[in-house]
């Protein structure tokens, strides 16, 4: 059977962007299987242009990053 254990963080906060690292670990063995990093950035519908992060977002990600 195969276990895996996700990890994720908040690597950057920018102004309109932030970025996610994930990895998933084998548990049984501890080999890292898979990793990955993705920029989000905050887009306006209406504009169709970039916009700000707001700031219950940049918060949310402080704090998770502060508890781990």
């Amino acid at each position: 059977e195969f276990r895996r254990v996700l990890f994720r963080s908040v690597s950057h906060i920018g102004q309109k962007s932030f970025t996610l690292k994930q990895r998933a670990i084998n548990q049984k063995t501890g080999c890292i299987v898979c990793q990955c990093s993705t920029v989000m950035v905050c887009f306006n519908l209406t504009t169709q242009t970039s916009a700000e992060l707001p700031a219950p977002y940049r918060k949310a990600f402080t704090e998770y990053e502060a508890a781990e």
